[in-house]
């Protein structure tokens, strides 16, 4: 294994921060901070931006952005350079299929791991060499290693 790159993003604060937001984004550091110190693993942040609210039930709409490109520019680079050989990802994102396509040309296997009750985009699993489906089974069988 080369290394682990967990993209995200920080909780949204607002410009004056309630208790809840800041501790929200308190504990949020803390957790990306502790994956840091893990050996070979790697966070990429993004930005967390506030849209408006819903229409339906007047909930905050947010928006993640640069972590998707992030994260194919480092498929990418690292297939082009053949870094890696196998990469696995954990997402549902169609948008990553143009990154897959050429990352396998370039000789990568590329794995998708994805949920049950939100299950990856039929493209998105058809590009991918494998997938796998990550439900109770699957974190039993994690757990027990």
């Amino acid at each position: 294994m080369l290394r682990v790159y967990f993209y995200h993003c920080l909780p949204y604060q607002s410009a004056r921060p309630t208790t809840e937001e800041s501790e929200r984004f308190r504990k949020a550091e803390a957790f990306h901070a502790a994956i840091e110190r893990i050996p070979n693993f790697e966070v990429k942040l993004g930005r967390l931006v506030f849209r408006g609210f819903s229409k339906e039930d007047g909930r905050p709409i947010f928006e993640q952005k640069r972590v998707d490109v992030q994260l194919a520019v480092d498929l990418l680079t690292l297939s082009y350079t053949r870094q890696m050989g196998t990469a696995i990802l954990v997402t549902g994102d169609s948008d990553f299929i143009p990154a897959i396509q050429i990352s396998k040309m370039n000789g990568v296997q590329i794995i998708l791991y994805h949920g049950i009750s939100n299950p990856a985009h039929r493209e998105l699993m058809d590009a991918a060499d494998r997938s796998v489906v990550i439900d109770q089974a699957f974190i039993d069988q994690v757990r027990m290693r």
